[in-house]
């Protein structure tokens, strides 16, 4: 028996399986990050669509906005927790850039609290912007525009 007659069809086995396993991986990793995408998504419109109700008016809410600080009041509080309860989720979507980027975005805008008075501000405008830069990359990857 010719041992080419052996080796040619195992050859050709296990070169198909790795090709077949290249394209099986990056179709999974593909529809994966589609996937996350898609469940990133109502969170973020959620967002984009709470900072820009807070942009219209910007007066008493304990945040930096043109370099005015204001002092945060009661009706700040369920902003803020929504706030802080997103960028703690975007951590679950660390594998996106977009949500890297924003994630990053939002912490670095954070400015810790000043001893004068204790309250953490952040630049709203910096984050609002990140958002909707993250929006608009999300709808384009998932054709949405």
């Amino acid at each position: 028996m010719d041992p080419m007659t052996i080796v040619s069809p195992t050859i050709s086995l296990v070169g198909g399986g790795l090709a077949g396993g290249a394209l099986s991986l990056y179709f999974n990793r593909r529809y994966y990050l589609r996937k996350m995408r898609t469940e990133l998504y109502p969170d973020l419109e959620k967002m984009v669509r709470a900072y820009e109700i807070r942009s219209l008016l910007p007066e008493g809410k304990g945040w930096i906005v043109d370099g005015r600080k204001y002092r945060p009041g009661p009706s700040d509080d369920d902003f803020r927790a929504t706030r802080r309860e997103f960028i703690s989720r975007l951590v679950g979507f660390n594998e996106l850039k977009e949500a890297r980027e924003l994630r990053g975005t939002m912490i670095s805008s954070m400015i810790p609290p000043d001893p004068d008075d204790g309250f953490p501000t952040a630049e709203l405008e910096k984050e609002a912007d990140a958002l909707s830069q993250c929006f608009k990359t999300i709808q384009r990857k998932l054709n949405l525009h």
